[in-house]
Order: structure tokens, then C-alpha cells, then sequence
């Protein structure tokens, strides 16, 4: 297990709300254009940057595109259409980003299903690995040309709770004999993880300039999140009914703060486990204990908690 780093002073703690500016650099936010990922996308066009949706819906791109431009003046914001559940789509996604740089990506998208009969993507990959993971990984593939183009880019996936109590089968990756949604959604979240975790080992190992780091939300609920109409509208009842839960969990506005640390804190080396101070993924857990170590290190307080792995 790594050792953790110095304590830092007051003067290094971050400031949720007083964003370092990022004019000239330019993001990629997958599913940008609804829940945690439209406040990534919203709090990091505050920053100056460009940032870019990816969506495979044009409507609520579109719909989000002009909500991030109404709040935040002079908005730099667009879409990009992204399905990764197709995966030989992904390459022209990449291309149609039309830049010679990404600063970073935020890999936010992701499915959870609930229904008890096994789904599949088009290309055959059980529907919740094949777009969490599969369709992240093969996208940061088409990616790394203009990530590694930036001074310093970055890849950041987003982690889950989920994870913590599966074990990866390497034999059945796609539970082709034991779905069971839960399991399978946690499964995709932890494969997510571990790539992000190895990402990072191996281009640290070949002297990349890119680093890799895993976030974590930590409990966002819908009904502790501020409107953004069109596209979500809180009424005063849903918040009103939220607030005991606002004792221990956040809003996905919140929830948004880990994931754009990531993008934007120049101390960040990579490798690392960012989550909110409040959020139990970075103490250890027994069924995830094999699969990645999670030390526990308390940092930042503004944005919480990072484990290194």
C-alpha cells in the first residue's frame, strides 16, 4: 500500500466555488446532457473552457446546451453525438470533435437497468459492460491521440458504489450465466474502475503526460438537486421531502464537485480515488479488497476525500 502524502497547508485547499480559470482548454463530457454529468459540464463552462457534450440524444443535448448558456454568459458549450453502445461509432465521434487537443475526458455516461431479462448492445456485448465500460474504453483509445496532443491530459472515470460489492469473473466478464442486474451494473462500474486505476499504471510506465484518476459522486439524489428547466424542474414538495436525506447525501450539483476537481486541479497526479469527504468508497471493502486497494486518506475537505491506489 502507498504511503500517504504530506498534509497540506489551509492556503492548498480547494474551492468548489471559486473554480480556477481553464480559457483555451477544451473537455468532453459524456452524458453531459442530464444528471451529475450536465453539472460537470455546466460548472466547467464556468471556468472559461470548451466544453463539449456527448449525447446520443440531440433534443436534450440541445436542451442542456442552452440551459449551461443561459446561466453561464459567453458559454463556450456544444454537442457531440456519442453512442457507446456502438462501437465502431465511436471513432467518428472522436473526429468530430474537430480539434487538435483534448485537455480531458469525463467518463460519466453509463446505464443501470432493472429489468430481469439480459440486454444486449448491437454488437453483442451484455448492454450495461458493453456501454459503462467497453464503450469508455474504446473511446479513450480513439481519444488518446489528442489527450496525449494537451500539456497534461486527463482521463477521468466515474466509480460507483455499486462496485465495492462485486468480484469481477474473468471467466463470464458479460454475465452470460448469472445476470442479475444489481450485480451485472456493479460489475460494469468496477471493470470501469479498474481500468482507470491500470490506465494510469501504464502510461506512468511509458512516460505519458496523461494521467488517469477515478471519481466518485458519492450519494446524489434528484430531489436535493437545484432545477434546470427545461430539463429538470424541482417543485418546493420534492425538496422539501429531500431534506432529512440532505443530512448524509448531496445533489447531483454536489455530486458534480469530484469530477471536475479531477479535470482541473494541477496537484491531482493521477492513479488516485477522488470522493466526497462524506462517502464511504474510499474505505476499504472486502469483496474489492482483491481487485483494487482502497486506502483511506482524508484531503481537501472541500472536495473531500482521495485515496491513492
Amino acid at each position: 500500500m502507498p504511503s500517504a502524502a504530506p498534509a497540506e497547508s489551509p492556503s492548498e485547499r480547494w474551492d468548489v466555488h471559486g473554480l480556477p480559470r481553464a480559457g483555451g482548454k477544451t473537455f468532453l463530457v459524456t452524458g453531459g446532457n442530464a444528471g451529475i454529468g450536465y453539472f460537470v459540464a455546466e460548472q466547467l463552462a464556468g471556468t472559461g473552457a470548451s466544453v463539449v457534450l456527448g449525447s446520443r440524444d440531440p433534443g436534450r443535448a440541445s436542451a442542456a446546451v442552452a440551459s449551461i448558456r443561459s446561466r453561464v454568459p459567453g458559454a463556450r458549450v456544444r454537442h457531440v453525438r456519442l453512442d457507446l453502445a456502438d462501437l465502431a461509432s465511436l471513432k467518428d465521434s472522436a473526429e468530430a470533435l474537430g480539434s487538435d487537443r483534448l485537455d480531458a475526458v469525463v467518463h460519466n455516461a453509463g446505464v443501470k437497468f432493472d429489468r430481469p431479462t439480459r440486454q444486449e448492445t448491437g454488437d453483442g456485448h451484455e448492454a450495461m459492460f458493453g456501454v459503462n465500460h467497453l464503450g469508455h474504453f474504446a473511446l479513450t483509445h480513439w481519444l488518446a491521440p489528442l489527450l496525449t496532443a494537451a500539456p497534461e491530459g486527463r482521463v477521468i472515470t466515474t466509480g460507483s458504489f455499486a462496485a465495492t460489492s462485486e468480484r469481477l469473473d474473468l471467466d463470464d466478464l458479460e454475465s452470460t450465466r448469472d445476470y442479475e442486474p444489481e450485480r451485472t451494473y456493479g460489475r460494469s462500474k468496477l471493470a470501469q474502475m479498474l481500468f482507470g486505476f491500470e490506465l494510469d499504471r501504464r502510461l506512468k510506465a511509458v512516460g505519458s503526460t496523461v494521467r488517469s484518476v477515478v471519481t466518485h459522486p458519492g450519494g446524489a439524489l434528484d430531489s436535493l438537486t437545484p432545477s434546470r428547466p427545461p430539463l429538470r424542474v424541482r417543485t418546493p414538495g420534492t425538496r422539501l421531502r429531500g431534506l432529512p436525506a440532505g443530512i448524509l447525501l448531496q445533489g447531483k450539483d454536489a455530486g458534480a464537485w469530484s469530477a471536475v476537481r479531477a479535470v482541473l486541479d494541477p496537484s491531482i497526479s493521477g492513479g488516485e480515488l477522488w470522493a466526497p469527504a462524506t462517502s464511504p468508497s474510499a474505505a476499504p471493502h472486502a469483496a474489492a479488497r482483491s481487485e483494487v486497494t482502497w486506502p483511506t486518506r482524508r484531503s481537501r475537505p472541500a472536495c473531500g476525500r482521495r485515496a491513492a491506489t
